[in-house]
């Protein structure tokens, strides 16, 4: 359990940029401490899209937006662990997030998993989006990222956000400790 940064005072992004910044971040794990919700069990802080820069550095390695987390995400993430908290981020199984502006993970899940395993990630949320075109079945996509992150050797939390398609239930425990078997954001459950 903890705080997700999706829909954070803005309408799940619908209009403007996620506001989410680093100051937010450290706001949020100290309130997380001194409210006593950490103590509650509450020890996730997790960054959704939107806090990437919409390129890739010279390497090829996703880059955090440097206006908003002008320390870098290492910073973030030493300052939550500071707190007893973990620390989380986003990325998609497609080579876009689902913004659409902000290069997702496909291609490069080797190098994605060594760069936020290497920034202490400890928990990471992997969408749907950006895969257009690839005939790869999700099994097969997210298995490669759990497959990368495994070979960093540092323990994560992965989270598959694949809204419940290609009937994830059966398979999706082989792949992540995580899975969602719905759609978000809508008011119905799909059959």
């Amino acid at each position: 359990m903890g705080w997700n940064s999706w829909c954070t005072d803005s309408l799940c992004n619908l209009f403007g940029a996620d506001p989410c910044s680093e100051h937010m971040v450290k706001s949020t794990a100290d309130a997380m401490v001194s409210q006593g919700l950490r103590d509650l069990g509450y020890t996730y802080v997790a960054l959704d899209d939107c806090w990437s820069a919409k390129t890739r550095d010279g390497a090829g390695r996703l880059q955090h937006d440097a206006a908003r987390f002008p320390n870098g995400m290492q910073h973030v993430a030493d300052y939550v662990h500071s707190k007893g908290l973990l620390f989380g981020l986003y990325t998609s199984v497609g080579d876009k997030t689902c913004k659409g502006d902000r290069p997702g993970s496909l291609g490069h899940y080797a190098r994605d998993a060594a760069t936020l395993t290497g920034w202490g990630v400890d928990m990471i949320k992997m969408d749907h989006c950006g895969l257009a075109g690839n005939n790869d079945t999700d099994r097969a996509l997210y298995g490669n990222m759990s497959r990368a992150l495994n070979a960093t050797g540092r323990p994560v939390l992965f989270s598959m956000c694949n809204w419940g398609e290609a009937q994830v239930w059966e398979w999706g425990a082989d792949v992540a400790q995580m899975y969602r078997i719905q759609m978000d954001h809508l008011p119905f459950w799909k059959f």
